[in-house]
C-alpha cells in the first residue's frame, strides 16, 4: 500500500467505526478528569495518566464500567487519596505496558505563554517573546508493578539525550521552539520485540514526515523511522501482532482524529527503500474533547477491539472501538 496518507482518503472512512461508550463507577476520584491524556489496559484492568499533574490512576474494568482503586504520584511512587493544586505538572501523555511493568513518558516539550486580555500590549509582546522549557516534561519512567497493581521499583531514563544527539531532531530540540510551533511533542509509545517506539506529535518534517524514535530497553540508542500521515502527528500508540496501531491528529488543537495501521517498518522513500505498509482504518466519530489515547482491548484475526479517551471531557469519555483488520 502506498506509506503516503491523504486527508481526503481518512475522510471517506468516517462512518468506519461505532463507538459504544464506557463509565466510570466513581468518576469523581478521577484525577484531573478533564485532562486525561493517556491509557494502557492490562489484566483485569488499566491505568490512566493526565497532562496535568504528576500521578498514574489504575482502574479495574467490570460490567458496570471502570472503577478507579489506586492512585501513585511520580517520581515518588507515594499513594495518595487526594492531589494538592501545587503538585508539579510533568505533562505525561501516554504510557506502554512491558513484562511486568510499565513506561510512562512526558511530552518533553516546551512553552510560550499565552496573551492575557488583562495585560498590556508590551506585557503581552514579552509573554510571546519567551519560551519556556521544563525539565519535569522531559521524563521516561520505567515502574515495575506488583500482583496487586501497584508501581514500585521506578527507574528514570534520558530520552532527551537521544532526541539531543539525534542529527534530525537535535537541530529542533536545541531551538527550544514550542510543541504547537514544530518543536518535540512526544504523545505515543509502544513496547514491541523489547524496544520502545516513541511517536512523535511534532515535530512533522517539510509537512509531511512523521518521525517514530526505535529505542532499546536501557535508552542508550535510538533509531529513526519515519512515515507519512498527510502532515499529522500522532497522539498515542498500541503494538500489535504485525505492528502498530496509530492515533494520529493534527500537530496543533482540533480535529479530526484517525486510527491506522502502520507495519513498523521505515517509510522513507528512496531508491533503495525497503517500503512499509500505512493503512487508514477509522475517522473517529465526532465527539466533545480531542482524542489522547488508544489501548488496545482485545486482537483477532479480523479486527482489533480498542479504547479511546478524550481530552478535555469529564472523565475522558473513554469508548470502545472495533477496527476491521485491512
Amino acid at each position: 500500500m502506498n506509506p503516503a496518507l491523504t486527508v481526503a482518503a481518512l475522510c471517506l472512512l468516517a462512518s468506519s467505526a461505532e463507538a459504544a461508550p464506557i463509565s466510570w463507577t466513581n468518576p469523581q476520584a478521577v484525577h484531573e478528569s478533564e485532562d486525561l491524556s493517556g491509557v494502557v489496559l492490562l489484566g483485569s484492568g488499566g491505568y490512566v495518566v493526565s497532562d496535568e499533574g504528576h500521578v498514574l490512576q489504575h482502574f479495574f474494568e467490570s460490567d458496570a464500567g471502570w472503577t478507579l482503586d489506586g492512585k501513585w504520584a511520580l517520581p515518588s511512587l507515594k499513594a495518595i487519596d487526594r492531589v494538592a493544586g501545587e503538585d508539579p505538572e510533568i505533562d505525561l501523555e501516554d504510557l506502554a505496558a512491558f513484562p511486568g511493568g510499565l513506561f510512562v513518558v512526558g511530552s518533553h516539550s516546551s512553552k510560550r505563554k499565552k496573551p492575557k486580555q488583562s495585560a498590556s500590549v508590551a506585557e503581552n509582546r514579552a509573554r510571546l517573546a519567551k519560551t519556556k522549557s521544563e525539565p519535569e516534561r522531559r521524563v521516561l519512567y520505567s515502574l515495575e508493578l506488583g500482583a496487586d497493581g501497584a508501581p514500585s521499583a521506578l527507574a528514570e531514563l534520558d530520552l532527551r539525550k537521544l532526541i539531543e544527539a539525534d542529527s534530525v531532531l537535535g537541530p529542533v530540540a536545541r531551538t527550544g521552539a514550542p510543541a504547537k510551533e514544530g518543536g518535540i511533542d512526544i504523545e505515543g509509545i509502544a513496547w514491541r520485540a523489547d524496544r520502545l517506539f516513541v511517536g512523535f506529535r511534532g515535530p512533522v518534517l517539510r509537512g509531511e514526515w512523521t518521525p517514530v524514535g526505535v529505542v532499546d530497553a536501557e535508552a542508550s540508542s535510538m533509531e529513526l523511522r519515519f512515515l507519512n500521515l498527510a502532515g499529522r502527528g500522532i497522539r498515542s500508540m498500541e503494538a500489535v501482532a504485525d505492528g502498530f496501531l496509530l492515533l494520529t491528529g493534527p500537530v496543533g488543537a482540533g480535529g479530526p482524529f484517525s486510527v491506522v495501521f502502520w507495519d513498523g517498518r521505515d517509510c522513507l522513500v528512496g531508491s533503495d527503500a525497503a517500503g512499509c505498509t500505512v493503512a487508514p482504518l477509522a475517522l473517529l466519530p465526532p465527539a466533545d474533547g480531542g482524542a489522547e489515547g488508544l489501548a488496545l482491548r482485545a486482537e483477532s484475526d479480523a479486527a482489533w477491539e480498542v479504547v479511546v479517551i478524550r481530552d478535555g471531557v469529564a472523565g475522558g469519555a473513554p469508548e470502545s472501538l472495533v477496527l476491521t483488520k485491512p
